[in-house]
């Protein structure tokens, strides 16, 4: 193979060698190497040099590893042939181990690198030197049970092939066998048989009947099949005449351009998923041009018996003989044989794409040029050389979000808009982000606005594509956002209480102190506002009313008094509650509502009466008022009177006649009176009996007048 390629080395083509071994591991036994004569003997010489017998594991995926750097970062031409075929070799046992069993992990590892490797343009040949050797196995052929009945393996995504453990132990099942289809599996997804395969699609285990599925096991499951695109470039070789045969056939393929490309031939363009295909083929304008001597092209003129289709996203195009109308030169170098297509078309920025710098307009991995079986000739374009275009950003809707809080509480800044899903292939192209408020959350004391900017950027910056680059700077769309602030407001009710002199009262029994809660929007201009976030920080219930009264020290004074009232958040006052004080005590002067933060306990008295009977007309008695069984006070009575003592306390009342005085009578009173706020007046009756016939009483009418006078001042 080396001599092969060195005998059609020229300048112009300029062919290269490099050399990979792999064993356990891998190695370049020889770097990229111009196949001219020093050339060659210098690659023969590295293979002279290879053992006999190799020795070790069969790490493919090792060897690939470093095919991939040489035909990617350690490439390094510098000749003038860019265009130059890519071609890599592989050829093993077809089991790709670390150890001795086939390793799936090793499998996959290698055939994602053969991707990387397809994926930029390369050519991967495999070559299977074992027994068994068979391009067009992908599975085996079923599962081989001793006991039960087998299982038929068709090669669908989760069916198996393989062997029961029982079968290995009795020696019924060939698990070499097993191996081999796996091989065979692997070296076509190797090859540029399977352009698409990025993995072996294997899992190991073991298959028991009821569909029971794990473990370490004799046998395949597979999980992932891909889609063939070709069937020559797994290729077999049971001995050294074979292997060179296969050598002298890719040597053939890599150096004559023996490609059928008659008018079968179709040219595909497969547009990026961005834009739109023209809707009718009618919008398809298909043209050839004549070579020129000097190099140029004639005019174009329209294309005859050249058809185009629009199907899966791509315009295809038939009916060009290139075997007849290739382009080439005459023995004098002159370039005037031949005609160039030309294919037309116009595309439009698909629904809903924001636009960018630097899209492609083209699905590079399917555009290019396909033999008349559908087999890809070449493609048009890698990866880095697809064309591309700016695309004018068009901004979607970008909705704003009113929000409410409590004041005190937070709002988070994202729930103050709505943005658009930018995962989609819409936003491919652009950085998008929303700018005008600082920080995560806002958390303002008053009803505010936010200005909000929706900025579209795009990722690049279009120096190198089509049309005009999108600005660098963002897009500004600037909306409103209102944060409503519900403040609050605390309002307490009292009510004035009227009690008797003398009750225990404890403060605020009987004012029935009410507090009410509001969280409300004070600005008028709002309307629409939107339910407040989380909680209330407080309500009622988390408030309660506070009282005092100095110098009250628990019994009502004769006197009305005034009670302080507070609304209080455990320790801490609401000094903002507005408390209003009704009073609807009657005999009283207050004003019907007040704010003053007080009530009044309007002080009500008691009052007794003591009427006397049996005594003599004019004289006067003197009696004792008793309270709760202590004197209280004293009172004259003249006659068979009565006299009244106003302002008393509540209390148990009784009386007791001063016998000094009226020493001739014996006295019968009536029962104790009970003074309350339910029963505020009384009467003590007392009835004298003469038990003496003296015509003096004893008692004068300084005394009685004494007494009237201090009587009254009671």
């Amino acid at each position: 193979f080396i001599a092969a390629v060195a005998d059609k080395y020229t300048e112009d083509a300029d062919h290269r060698m490099a050399i990979v071994t792999f064993g356990s591991s891998a190695s370049t036994l020889q770097g990229w190497t111009y196949v001219d004569e020093a050339g060659k003997t210098t690659l023969q010489g590295g293979i002279s040099g290879l053992p006999d017998s190799p020795s070790g594991a069969t790490n493919v995926s090792a060897g690939m590893g470093i095919a991939e750097s040489l035909m990617g970062s350690d490439y390094r031409y510098t000749g003038s042939n860019t265009t130059r075929q890519k071609v890599v070799i592989v050829f093993t046992d077809g089991v790709p181990t670390t150890g001795t069993d086939f390793d799936t992990t090793v499998a996959t590892t290698a055939i994602a690198s053969a991707k990387n490797l397809k994926d930029r343009g390369a050519t991967v040949y495999s070559v299977g030197i074992f027994n068994g050797v068979n391009p067009s196995q992908l599975n085996g052929e079923k599962w081989n049970y001793t006991i039960h009945n087998d299982i038929p393996c068709t090669g669908e995504e989760g069916t198996y092939w393989g062997g029961s453990w029982l079968s290995e132990i009795i020696g019924s099942n060939d698990f070499e066998g097993i191996d081999i289809a796996a091989g065979n599996r692997f070296l076509n997804y190797l090859s540029s048989n399977f352009d698409n395969s990025s993995e072996i699609g294997l899992e190991k285990g073991s298959y028991n009947p009821g569909d029971h599925w794990g473990g370490d096991g004799t046998g395949y499951k597979i999980t992932k099949n891909f889609a063939r695109t070709s069937s020559e470039y797994y290729l077999t070789a049971d001995n050294s005449n074979s292997l060179n045969d296969i050598f002298q056939t890719i040597s053939d393929n890599i150096q004559t351009a023996n490609i059928d490309l008659g008018s079968k031939t179709v040219v595909k363009d497969t547009v990026s998923k961005y834009f739109n295909l023209p809707a009718n083929t009618s919008d398809i304008k298909i043209y050839t041009a004549a070579a020129k001597s000097d190099g140029t092209f004639e005019n174009r003129v329209p294309a005859n018996g050249v058809t185009a289709t629009i199907k899966d996203g791509a315009v295809s195009v038939t009916g060009f003989d290139y075997n007849a109308n290739f382009v080439s030169t005459d023995d004098k170098g002159n370039g005037d044989y031949g005609k160039k297509l030309i294919i037309q078309f116009n595309v439009t920025p698909k629904s809903g794409f924001i636009g960018g710098n630097d899209v492609p307009t083209n699905d590079w991995q399917n555009s290019g040029v396909y033999d008349k079986n559908g087999a890809l000739v070449e493609k048009f374009a890698d990866e880095a050389t697809t064309p591309t275009v700016n695309v004018p950003i068009k901004m979607p809707a970008f909705t704003v979000n009113n929000k409410t809080i409590y004041e005190g509480n937070s709002t988070p800044v994202s729930g103050l808009y709505t943005m658009p899903d930018t995962t989609g292939w819409q936003y491919d192209y652009v950085d998008v982000a929303v700018i005008g408020i600082a920080g995560e959350s806002v958390s303002p004391q008053f009803c505010t606005d936010y200005e909000l900017s929706l900025t579209y950027k795009p990722k690049t910056t279009g120096e190198n594509s089509a049309g005009n680059a999108n600005p660098t700077s963002g897009y500004p769309a600037f909306k409103t956002a209102t944060v409503h602030v519900l403040k609050l407001t605390v309002t307490a009710t009292v009510n004035d209480v009227a009690k008797y002199y003398g009750e225990s009262y404890t403060l605020g029994t009987g004012a029935n102190g009410q507090i009410e809660v509001t969280w409300a929007d004070k600005n008028n201009q709002h309307s629409d506002i939107p339910e407040a976030e989380g909680t209330a920080p407080y309500t009622k219930d988390n408030l309660q009313l506070v009282y005092s009264s100095d110098g009250f020290d628990g019994t009502v004074p004769k006197h009305d008094f005034d009670v302080t009232v507070k609304v209080m958040k455990g320790t801490t006052e609401i000094k903002d509650a507005v408390i209003t004080t009704t009073c609807d005590v009657t005999g009283s002067n207050c004003a019907a509502s007040e704010t003053d933060k007080k009530y009044t306990v309007h002080v009500k008295t008691c009052q007794l009466t003591i009427e006397k009977s049996g005594g003599a007309a004019g004289d006067p008695y003197v009696f004792t008022v008793k309270k709760d069984g202590a004197a209280y006070t004293e009172v004259t009575v003249v006659g068979n009177g009565s006299a009244t003592i106003h302002e008393l306390p509540v209390g148990t009342y009784t009386i007791e006649e001063d016998t000094g005085w009226s020493w001739r009578y014996s006295p019968t009173y009536s029962s104790a009176v009970d003074l309350s706020a339910s029963a505020n007046t009384g009467t003590i009756t007392c009835t004298n009996t003469k038990t003496k016939d003296y015509w003096l009483n004893g008692f004068s009418e300084v005394v009685t007048n004494i007494f009237g006078v201090r009587g009254g001042a009671n």
